[in-house]
């Protein structure tokens, strides 16, 4: 028999995960990014994401579309985070999230 341990929001934590050098093709179009527990640091699982900061890197193009995220399953181990531009360019990601 499984034995299962209560958790409470309040035992999850907060943490940061980066991704950089997200290369969007010439002409535009977008990338998935996966992201798993360890890239946040997380044991076990990612609960939800809080915040997702798209930073625009070299070249700078004005037509950076929001990041879209997946939908995601109770205690999921990751994540995918779709980011599109309409123009070729350097992206990176910084993604807040609650997990354990």
């Amino acid at each position: 028999m499984a034995t299962y341990r209560l958790v409470r929001r309040r035992d999850l934590l907060v943490k940061i995960a980066k991704k950089e050098d997200i290369t969007i093709p010439i002409g535009g179009g977008s990338v998935t990014v996966t992201l798993n527990a360890a890239d946040f640091g997380f044991e076990s699982y990612i609960s939800q994401i809080l915040y997702i900061n798209v930073i625009r890197e070299e070249p700078v193009v004005d037509d950076v579309y929001r990041a879209d995220v997946s939908t995601i399953a109770p205690r999921a181990d990751s994540v995918n985070i779709r980011v599109a531009a309409g123009t070729g360019t350097t992206l990176s990601l910084e993604v807040s999230a609650l997990g354990e």
